[in-house]
């Protein structure tokens, strides 16, 4: 070609000149335009090379080939770093890709700019679109109003403030949280709102102090806020001042003494500061009102703390009792009894006689084997109204005999028809099944019983069974008659037309495996390994470079001059890549491995592959492809080594097993290994003869080694004919 000729005499001018009579030809020669473009940069033609940069990232933009096209935009970038819509682009493409990391980077340099110039609406648009993207940022909020303050939109940075709090108050920013509250000493914002808001985000974050103070300058102007002293309350106690925040809430209960909140922050302050009778007074007083309102769990708490503090007090056990039979613990009940002055036969006796012998046996049942076991008063579930025993297998008797129980003091066995009375007789209990257990020994009348329920449900799940069926059939039928492959397809030629052939026949294979019949795909494939096989004697001649160029490069007739300075700019393209992308995140470093290695820069490539292999999402597909592209550079038994390394993955899927096996077997071709190539074919048709028509590659090279001809079947091997397995 002419322009390869004066590129090796070092005549850029004539070469610029040979690709524009090109693109006069064919202007939608993509490769041919963006090696002009490179030609405009070496020639120092900034404007043109922009310009045909741009036409280049557009074309890869609409097609889908963000990452290409991010590539583009970055060397515009360098060509004129002032121009904005390259970063608004930049991270708009990385957004779509999922490089957010990157996308925030560019974005945050776009708002740099617009604020440099002086573009107010849009520097806030910008932030706007880092916080959706980024919302939980503290930094980032705080920069939003600090832009809306400095720019005199009081009201939208009002709302950004509080909006901002919030988020500091989850994230329990305490730094953050300091630099609002100079934001509002500086712009002398100081409405009650604002900081109460504050207030809040500093007790979140442990800044007891600050919040403090704040809130005693709000106490100071309205003495009687409720927001303030509930606020002011909880900084004492965080501050371990019980008597300050008793205060906070006295003063609360005076505005409203039947708030059950305030009722119970008092008592908890009270309990604190140590006065015990003053606060059993006041529950004595509230018990009932907080019962009423659902505070049961709280009550019994502060009660079972006074009866640790006052130990024997007759209030507190009778208040005990009662929020035990209220919230229907028999349990705690019966330890409460057991452990008062009177003896156990005693106390019982004497609530019989409170409560008449009905009410008492409804309340409480003999048998269990620390005793009696309380019942609550409506049980919502029948299973549980023995509560003296917490599993099945602890209730009266089970698994003893005779001989086990124990003994009263005049003989009679405890539990035994003699001593449990007339209504022993007629205790009767439900218990529900755990049907994944173990079951009681069948008996005819049990199953008779269960026969009709049994056929009811097997008819439900024929039923479902085939609604079910029929549903992932029609959706199968959609997927493979509506699906729309166009873009895939181009994706493969265009493989194809920059020389991955094992790119464009992975895609192809991808294709057919969801659509068998498309014809497009089966010639575009028949394409690709028509190109292999004249590839084929190239590699095994050893013709091979030792690193392919970068698509959109010709390195043959550059100088000594002009390859240092592309090495240069490659450098500092990594390096700016490098910088963008955090060391953890794996899913950006995976996407940069694979434009690497559709640029031709395989060492980068594989340096990317080897960062991704380290989490487990993304080990098997790195290791693929870092195979490839040792494979690429000729290193077949590196590529290999690492294929096997993949098959005994402990976590490997059937899938990734099959596809490992399959590039194994395309390794071995590439590699003019035939026989290891039949056996990884092999392993894979006898799972899944169609998987990227390995039945076919099988057959193919049976029939090069001369091994039993055409032979019908997905794998080569017929009824009746023996398995030949190379190993």
């Amino acid at each position: 070609m002419s322009a390869q000729k004066n590129l090796q005499k070092g005549q850029v001018a004539k070469a610029i000149k040979d690709y524009q009579k090109v693109l006069e030809f064919d202007p939608k020669d993509i490769r041919s335009r963006q090696r002009l473009a490179e030609l405009y940069t070496r020639a120092g033609m900034s404007d043109e090379a922009y310009a045909a940069f741009d036409l280049v990232a557009q074309h890869y933009t609409g097609n889908g080939f963000f990452l290409k096209a991010i590539a583009v935009y970055k060397q515009m970038q360098k060509i004129a770093p002032g121009q904005l819509v390259v970063y608004r682009h930049l991270a708009t493409l990385n957004e779509k890709q999922g490089l957010l990391g990157n996308a925030l980077t560019e974005y945050r340099r776009l708002a740099d700019l617009l604020e440099q110039e002086g573009k107010v609406p849009e520097f806030l648009d910008v932030l706007e679109r880092m916080k959706a993207l980024d919302g939980q940022n503290s930094n980032l909020r705080l920069r939003i109003c600090e832009g809306c303050l400095r720019q005199g939109l009081q009201e939208r940075g009002r709302q950004e403030i509080l909006d901002a709090l919030a988020v500091m108050e989850r994230n329990r920013d305490l730094p953050a949280a300091h630099k609002i509250q100079s934001l509002l000493e500086a712009h002398h914002l100081s409405d009650t709102a604002l900081l109460l808001a504050l207030a809040k985000t500093l007790l979140a974050a442990d800044g007891e102090a600050q919040a403090k103070a704040v809130l005693s300058g709000l106490a100071a102007a309205d003495p009687g806020q409720p927001q303030v002293l509930v606020l002011l309350a909880q900084a004492h106690g965080a501050r371990q001042d019980y008597a300050a925040e008793k205060d906070c809430f006295r003063r609360l209960l005076a505005q409203e003494e039947e708030n059950p909140e305030w009722q119970l922050g008092f008592a908890r302050a009270g309990l604190q500061a140590g006065t015990f009778d003053e606060i059993l007074g006041c529950l004595e007083t509230w018990r009932d009102s907080l019962l009423r309102a659902g505070k049961g769990a709280d009550l019994k708490s502060l009660y079972e703390t006074l009866h640790k503090a006052l130990p024997g007090n007759q209030q507190v056990q009778a208040g005990l009792r009662e929020i035990y039979e209220h919230t229907g613990e028999g349990a705690k009940l019966f330890e409460l009894i057991s452990d008062g002055d009177a003896g156990p036969a005693d106390t019982v006796g004497a609530l019989a006689e409170e409560s008449g012998t009905e009410e008492f046996n409804h309340l409480v049942d003999f048998g269990a084997e620390s005793g009696p076991a309380v019942r609550p008063e409506a049980a919502a579930d029948p299973a549980e109204t023995w509560l003296g025993a917490t599993e099945f297998d602890e209730f009266p008797g089970a698994g003893m005999h005779d001989e086990d129980f124990p003994k009263s003091a005049d003989g009679m066995e405890w539990g035994s028809a003699a001593t449990a009375g007339p209504a022993a007789n007629d205790f009767e209990m439900e218990i529900e099944l755990d049907l994944d257990g173990d079951l009681p020994p069948a008996t005819p009348e049990r199953d008779a019983a269960a026969a009709p329920y049994r056929d009811e449900l097997a008819d439900l799940e024929r039923e479902l069974g085939a609604v079910l069926e029929n549903d992932l059939l029609d959706l199968d039928e959609d997927s493979r008659g509506g699906a729309d492959l166009s873009g895939e397809l181009e994706e493969a030629e265009f493989y194809l037309q920059q020389g991955f052939l094992d790119d464009a026949e992975r895609k192809c294979g991808e294709i057919l495996n969801r659509q068998p019949d498309f014809q497009d795909a089966l010639d575009l494939l028949a394409g690709v390994r028509k190109r292999k096989q004249q590839a084929a004697p190239a590699r095994a001649t050893g013709t091979r470079s030792a690193q392919p160029a970068p698509v959109g490069v010709d390195l043959g007739g550059l100088g000594d001059k002009e390859r240092s300075r592309l090495d240069g700019s490659l450098s500092a393209f990594k390096k700016g890549l490098a910088d963008a992308v955090a060391p953890d995140d794996i899913e950006s470093h995976f996407n940069l491995g694979i434009a690497y290695k559709e640029m031709g820069l395989l060492d980068e490539a594989i340096e990317e592959f080897d960062k991704s292999m380290a989490h487990p999402s993304r080990h098997i597909d790195a290791l693929t492809l870092k195979s490839l592209c040792l494979a690429a550079r000729g290193n077949f038994a590196g590529a290999a080594d690492l294929f096997r390394q993949g098959l005994d993955h402990d976590r490997l899927k059937d899938q990734e097993r099959l596809n490992l096996y399959f590039e194994l077997g395309l390794l071995y071709v590439a590699w003019s290994r035939p026989l290891d190539a039949l056996e990884s074919f092999q392993r894979v048709a006898d799972v899944d003869p169609f998987f990227r028509e390995a039945s076919e590659q099988v057959r193919q090279l049976r029939r090069q080694l001369g091994l039993d001809g055409d032979e019908p079947g997905g794998s080569g091997q017929g009824p009746g004919q023996s398995r030949v397995t190379f190993l």
